[in-house]
């Protein structure tokens, strides 16, 4: 299977693009995931009533309903550009953790509503090109084989994220991992620029 994957991406150059970007952003995810439960209990002293608020009622939440207007928007545009909007709205998640410490820092419940907040948008869009982003390059007959591959990427990226954040949050801090999280997603969000123009050039994907 892995030597598949490599012949795979070796043939189609835009679909190995597409997957870098995802695993640019994912690293990020990943970072973030294990560093930002800690922050809000050790940095916000936040309780469980307002992390679930903020994570669940808010975040998950407001993808869920987003995505009917996210599912929308991608048939107006492409899943290319659409993970590039996406990649730099998720990048204001962890700005908004990081800026919310300096700007807010008497009310910490509501930078992380905030945080969250963007969140939900950023991940309507990202969630919707996870589902389908894949399957739009594949040719006819190979959207399930194009999917595996993309979905067997995450468990690299899954080994690896999490690894970096807890390394950086014990050498450096919380908003070194924020600011580092903020990097790495607008690269994300650059590189899926440039894809796309290449794309839009070449006549893939549509408009």
């Amino acid at each position: 299977p892995f030597r598949e994957a490599v012949t795979t991406y070796r043939a189609d150059r835009d679909f190995l693009w597409f997957e870098a970007n995802f695993m640019i952003y994912g690293v990020a995810f990943m970072m973030l995931a294990p560093v930002v439960p800690l922050f809000f209990i050790n940095e916000l002293d936040l309780d469980y009533s307002q992390i679930s608020s903020a994570r669940v009622l808010i975040g998950s939440l407001g993808v869920a309903l987003l995505s009917p207007l996210v599912g929308r928007l991608m048939d107006r545009m492409n899943p290319v550009r659409l993970t590039s909007l996406s990649y730099a709205m998720i990048s204001l998640f962890p700005l908004t953790l990081l800026l919310s410490t300096w700007f807010l820092p008497q009310y910490p419940a509501l930078g992380a509503y905030l945080a969250f907040g963007v969140y939900s948008i950023g991940m309507a869009g990202i969630n919707m090109t996870w589902n389908m982003g894949s399957i739009t390059f594949a040719p006819p007959g190979q959207g399930g084989y194009y999917q595996g591959i993309h979905v067997a990427m995450v468990g690299i990226r899954g080994l690896v994220g999490p690894a970096i954040g807890f390394t950086v949050l014990y050498l450096l801090g919380y908003r070194e991992v924020f600011g580092l999280a903020v990097l790495i997603f607008l690269t994300a969000a650059g590189s899926s620029v440039l894809l796309g123009r290449r794309m839009a050039g070449d006549g893939r994907l549509g408009n």
